[in-house]
């Protein structure tokens, strides 16, 4: 009778093990910047379509307004892109490979993303968007111009490292001193990211500029949102925002990494039609999101993370031990326990 006791505290022991440590081997971002994207296909996309076509008849407020708008829509869909990347590959799922074993992560400098910032653009915007709109914004009202830049580098720079942490995992391993190196450099630009958003986020709150004849931005309400997911769902690709996946091909390349048996198109795709799985919808105020209410919505709940606590950045050594000596932990003092109530039985 006594050996069933004691396997059954064994048995529990074990279960509380798992329920105490539930996230060795889980994913640090939970999907949660889906609403990005959304907005950008049901708001800010058709907004931009009538800033650009006021700044082909010769408006240059409208001109201004365009850019403005592809800045919002470049740094929203670097979120999109940051949170899916982290909670698939590094939770973790092997599709990113180094194009080169020996040299997988380094830092990215502003200067490497500014060089290709009017490829960038030309995919989110078309060609009539450049690095020197978003620089002219400063003249709509200081600062602007700075913080859209920063914006697109921050952003752009985190999904690089993003994708180097992925093939540095695939190349070497959980907790190899790659994974290690990139977690740390994601943190830092996360970080940045964050502020980015912030920073640029009031801006979005003078348009339409005074005198462009320009409609103002509208709001992005939940119904938006779960719609947008259901367009997803039926029409696949075409659902998307067109300039997405060209610009995430382009930040591969910056990162000097390659997919492998997957592409961003199908992966975005079955991402988004799994549904609203991290309950944003939850976090929609009331009457929905103003454009800067929702670049400011995504530094506390979508890309708050210590990338070090990530699936590929814990050794799986490590993990494995830390079970078993919680399960003993407890085991023992399940034993213990057991002795205790022979001694003095209730």
């Amino acid at each position: 009778m006594k050996y069933k006791i004691y396997l059954r505290w064994i048995a529990r022991s074990f279960f509380l093990t798992a329920l105490c440590f539930p996230n060795l081997y889980a994913t640090c971002l939970k999907n949660k910047a889906d609403r990005y994207t959304a907005d950008v296909r049901s708001k800010l996309d058709p907004t931009l379509d009538e800033a650009l076509a006021g700044a082909a008849d010769g408006n240059p407020l409208a001109a201004d307004a365009a850019a403005a708008i592809a800045s919002a829509i470049a740094g929203t869909e670097a979120g999109e892109l940051i949170d899916f990347g982290i909670a698939k590959w590094w939770d973790p799922t092997k599709e990113v490979f180094p194009n080169n074993p020996n040299n997988i992560v380094t830092p990215i400098p502003d200067s490497a993303i500014l060089a290709i910032a009017n490829s960038i653009l030309n995919d989110v915007a078309g060609p009539s968007i450049t690095l020197s709109s978003l620089n002219n914004l400063n003249s709509q009202a200081p600062g602007m111009g700075t913080a859209a830049v920063t914006l697109l580098t921050t952003g752009t720079r985190a999904f690089a490292q993003v994708l180097q942490g992925a093939a540095a995992y695939a190349a070497n391993g959980a907790g190899s001193a790659s994974v290690l190196a990139a977690a740390n450099l994601t943190n830092a630009d996360l970080a940045a990211y964050r502020s980015a958003l912030l920073a640029y986020a009031p801006y979005l709150d003078l348009l339409p500029f005074a005198g462009s004849g320009l409609s103002s931005i509208p709001q992005f309400t939940v119904s938006d949102y779960l719609n947008f997911i259901s367009s997803v769902q039926t029409d696949g690709a075409s659902a998307l925002p067109q300039g997405e996946v060209a610009y995430a091909t382009q930040v591969l390349s910056l990162a000097n990494v390659h997919l492998l048996n997957t592409n961003f198109t199908d992966d975005l795709v079955s991402d988004i039609s799994a549904g609203d799985t991290s309950d944003e919808a939850a976090l929609f105020p009331s009457g929905g999101f103003t454009a800067s209410g929702l670049l400011e919505s995504g530094p506390s709940n979508s890309f708050d993370v210590n990338c070090k606590t990530c699936s590929i950045a814990v050794p799986e050594a490590s993990s494995n031990r830390i079970m078993i000596i919680g399960a003993f932990a407890l085991i023992g003092c399940s034993c213990w326990k057991i002795k205790k109530r022979r001694q003095f039985p209730l």
